[in-house]
């Protein structure tokens, strides 16, 4: 497995280091008025009448400027989740482009006293540089007011929508009619997810506007599956959510729809984007 290899690789790097003193990871910070946990329903929203992973937590990170990242793994299918948050035209997603896997990702927004989960270890074909000055803990990881690292922006103007390099699909409207796109449709079978919300509508808007975000995963063609994320992203927020497939490729369903039955009747709106793809996207 590749965690085995990975783990061995780093206990022979770290045998030739000098022990460095690390910094024992701080607790997060409460979600946000109205902020949904992850893969919770937000404003108590009725659970949808449908197969449903549980995601447990690996990390929780806030950064200077108030974007929100976690890190999860289903506790029944294994895939990973990883979810970026946050209020629009005031932060903005701080995973960089150009990550290569999860766990990538993590080492390149943590800072080097962070010690790293154990279970990202299976995100990764190789050993990103830098783990191996790492410490790697079994329990989850939290840290609050971490500066926002080189290559991701700390704020962006508002509505933005280039959340992905090479998006499947990236489209704006004045509501948001139940909508799915699906895996089949553009190949199949992937190892990587990718989708984002912005809700552009007025900040402070009635909670009817808030946009519905869901992701599901299975393992045959012509299936919906199982659901992994499960969001509400209020007027004046955003979120990016991304899913890998844990070993294999999975085939993937991402739906969006809204509160309102997309009559209406102010100034909404809402841009939607995302990939499949079976590189980090």
């Amino acid at each position: 497995m590749r965690r085995t290899a990975l783990l061995a690789l780093l206990t022979c790097a770290l045998t030739a280091l000098t022990a460095l003193p690390i910094a024992p990871a701080t607790a997060a910070t409460d979600p946000a008025p109205n902020e949904p946990a992850l893969n919770e329903p937000a404003l108590n929203e009725p659970a949808l009448d449908e197969p449903a992973d549980r995601l447990v937590p690996l990390a929780g990170l806030t950064f200077r400027g108030g974007t929100n990242v976690e890190f999860a793994r289903g506790a029944e299918t294994g895939d990973f989740v990883l979810r970026q948050w946050g209020e629009d035209g005031v932060n903005a997603p701080v995973v960089p482009r150009g990550a290569t896997s999860l766990l990538d990702a993590y080492l390149k927004i943590t800072p080097v006293d962070l010690p790293v989960p154990a279970a990202l270890l299976d995100t990764a074909d190789t050993a990103p540089p830098g783990l191996a000055e790492r410490r790697v803990v079994d329990g989850p990881v939290t840290a609050t007011d971490l500066a926002v690292p080189e290559g991701g922006a700390s704020v962006r103007a508002g509505c933005w929508k280039d959340h992905f390099a090479n998006p499947l699909w990236s489209e704006s409207y004045p509501g948001m009619a139940p909508w799915e796109y699906r895996s089949t449709d553009h190949g199949g079978r992937f190892r990587y997810a990718g989708s984002a919300i912005l809700n552009c509508t007025p900040k402070g808007s009635p909670s009817a506007l808030w946009a519905k975000h869901r992701m599901y995963r299975s393992n045959a063609a012509g299936i919906t599956g199982i659901r992994l994320v499960n969001i509400a992203v209020p007027p004046g927020g955003w979120n990016d959510e991304v899913i890998y497939g844990f070993l294999a490729g999975r085939y993937f369903t991402v739906r969006y729809s809204d509160g309102w039955n997309s009559s209406p009747n102010c100034t909404c709106q809402y841009h939607r984007q995302g990939v499949f793809t079976d590189h980090h996207p």
